[in-house]
């Protein structure tokens, strides 16, 4: 469907233009000095959009690190716990983590081009508030020093928040206007390009294809690209897996 889509939008208005070009060759007194504005407009706004969904892709990336690191951290702090205080923490973080593993990122997400990004049926929010309640119970932060107790809460303070980060990520919304902006841009740039540029019916039609075919198929692959972890290039769940390993060995340890 969405190569049929590609396909489509990429030959028909060429063609459309093609049939015009009688009534576009009449257009003898347009200045290409003004029609070039549209296309820097176009090329202006390209850039923006490509910016704001290359920088959600890396506060995502850093997010997950972040939240990782911090559960790490946890596991090395509830492997100096005494008297297995720790066995809990282990617990509620292996759950978490494998929780956020299973659930918060879409197994197999088709490439979206309409309609809201991947909606999520369950997520870890359950396993985070298990991890804060044991983290929090009364018993077992007596068994710390005050120093160590300030550093897990503020451990647990970091998974929360990138955890909501990245679940904001998941759920991101295209901005409509902007992205109806953009092919409105787009169309009237394609037209300048017919406008001022080209005079006969078959270089009009070369053009034509040679712009649709270059800026259709990246506009499509960036607009799928917005929700970092689905698309053609999703993020996968690398660092949390690292930190599932890195518990299940501290607890192992921890145990014997």
């Amino acid at each position: 469907m969405i190569a049929v889509l590609l396909i489509v939008l990429s030959i028909l208005p060429p063609l459309a233009i093609w049939w015009l070009s009688p009534f576009l060759r009449s257009l003898d007194g347009v200045q290409s000095q003004f029609m070039n504005i549209i296309g820097v407009l176009f090329g202006l706004n390209l850039v923006f959009v490509c910016n704001e969904i290359w920088q959600s892709r890396e506060a995502a990336t850093l997010a997950m690190s972040r939240e990782a690191e911090a559960l790490r951290n946890i596991g090395r702090i509830a492997s100096n716990m005494p008297e297995q205080a720790g066995a809990p923490v282990f617990v509620a973080a292996r759950q978490y983590v494998e929780t956020a593993i299973a659930n918060d990122f879409p197994k197999g997400t088709p490439l979206v081009v309409f309609g809201p990004a991947p909606a999520l049926d369950k997520t870890s929010l359950l396993e985070v508030i298990n991890l804060s309640d044991v983290i929090l119970d009364r018993r077992t932060l007596e068994k710390l020093d005050p120093a160590i107790k300030s550093l897990l809460i503020a451990e647990l303070t970091a998974v929360r928040d990138n955890r909501l980060e990245r679940i904001a990520l998941l759920t991101l919304r295209p901005n409509r206007v902007k992205w109806f902006s953009l092919i409105f841009l787009e169309v009237m740039t394609l037209l300048s390009i017919a406008v001022v540029h080209v005079m006969n019916k078959r270089a009009i039609l070369v053009a034509c294809l040679l712009y649709f075919c270059t800026v259709n198929p990246f506009l499509l692959t960036l607009y799928s690209s917005q929700w970092p972890f689905s698309g053609l290039d999703p993020l996968h769940p690398i660092a949390l897996e690292a930190a599932l390993d890195r518990l299940n060995s501290m607890e192992a340890a921890y145990k014997h």
